[in-house]
């Protein structure tokens, strides 16, 4: 072979990898400034949320617990159980706020309600995120226990006020179909009203639940 046709023949080759690396080098550029953009846009968000005003905070969807719907008492002389009712009891105290921020970033409760105003707004997450997962917990030991109606009981309240712990929705769905003595139908339309309402919520933590349930949907069908 002739040095010129080598020549023909790497030429194609050299170009090639040209190409890719003007095109990796501009992704790379691209990306770099990219997220530059969004780190400067998100600096100025926060620092406008620092200086935003405050503004009542009284119309957010506050949760009233109604402890006539759970299960106190139920399992006597059971520690961890006794400091789970207790804490609910003690959540449910006057003047104890409860709301669910789930998916509301700390920046952007700044500025639809003011600086100020995050402190307590935490609190009263915080106060919904013990609630849900101290329900889950106590749950969780009736289930072990066997005492499905009251956990059941337990987790049909949890859900009513939009708890965003997946496995609560996946015990339920459990209890409904194998511990109710529901019919067939009936322990799909529960379980797929479950699938709706955690499907409602849209967030990260809610991933497993509705997968699972979608997929326990699709195995009832096919029985």
């Amino acid at each position: 072979m002739k040095k010129g046709d080598i020549m023909k023949i790497g030429f194609p080759a050299v170009l090639l990898v040209f190409l890719v690396f003007c095109a990796w080098l501009r992704y790379e550029l691209y990306k770099a400034n990219h997220t530059k953009t969004s780190f400067k846009e998100y600096l100025e968000r926060e620092q406008r949320s620092n200086m935003a005003p405050s503004k009542s905070i009284e119309g957010l969807d506050y949760i009233t617990l109604d402890l006539s719907r759970l299960p106190f008492g139920a399992l006597k002389n059971h520690p961890e159980v006794d400091h789970m009712e207790y804490s609910v009891k003690g959540l449910a105290k006057e003047g104890r706020k409860i709301v669910s921020l789930t998916g509301i970033t700390n920046t952007d409760l700044k500025l639809m309600y003011g600086a100020s105003n995050l402190p307590l707004l935490t609190q009263y997450d915080n106060n919904f995120i013990a609630l849900v997962t101290i329900l889950q917990d106590w749950a969780a030991v009736l289930y072990e226990e066997k005492m499905y109606k009251e956990c059941c009981d337990i987790l049909e309240y949890a859900i009513s006020i939009k708890s965003d712990v997946s496995s609560s929705y996946i015990m339920l769905s459990d209890i409904y179909e194998n511990h109710m003595s529901l019919t067939k139908k009936d322990a799909y339309d529960k379980i797929n009203d479950l699938y709706k309402k955690a499907s409602s919520l849209e967030y990260m933590s809610m991933q497993k639940a509705t997968n699972y349930l979608s997929s326990k949907l699709s195995q009832m069908s096919d029985k």
